[in-house]
């Protein structure tokens, strides 16, 4: 239940906390983007209450006022009136839990997120031979070449 208790109140205070973490991360690389995922759906409707406004802190407080913040949409996850899709839950009485194939949609959604914000649109590597940190840092380097950032030019 992410350590979300009754109150709004404990609901503000661990969005603070994230907050502080995401400012603390900024702080130290002005230059990273930091990927939030939202809170899911649950299958409970006094904790969606709760996901509800915890989300709705994460988008006015972190991610409309910090260009380096980027949601990752999970709306799949949840119906319109905003519970777990049943066929996403683990088992059939289990209101918080993904099953296996939600969470492999999961991680693709942040793949594909990250991927999108560094191959500049694209899914899917550019490169196969690059690793994700060689792509995120703008490398240049293939088996065989330098790590320098172009291909040497043959004499």
């Amino acid at each position: 239940s992410s350590g979300i208790n009754a109150e709004y109140g404990d609901v503000s205070k661990i969005f603070k906390k994230l907050k502080d973490k995401v400012d603390k991360i900024v702080q130290l690389n002005p230059k990273v983007n930091v990927f939030v995922v939202p809170l899911l759906p649950t299958g409970s409707v006094v904790f969606n209450k709760y996901v509800k406004y915890f989300n709705h802190l994460i988008q006015t407080g972190l991610i409309d006022c910090n260009y380096r913040c980027m949601s990752i949409d999970v709306s799949q996850f949840g119906f319109s009136d905003g519970m777990l899709r049943q066929d996403c839950r683990r088992h059939e009485w289990d209101n918080i839990h993904l099953n296996y194939r939600s969470v492999r949609s999961l991680a693709v959604l942040i793949r594909d997120a990250i991927y999108l914000k560094y191959n500049s649109g694209r899914k899917s590597r550019v490169d196969g031979n690059r690793t994700y940190s060689e792509v995120a840092s703008g490398s240049y380097r293939r088996k065989g070449m330098p790590s320098d950032r172009r291909p040497r030019s043959s004499k």
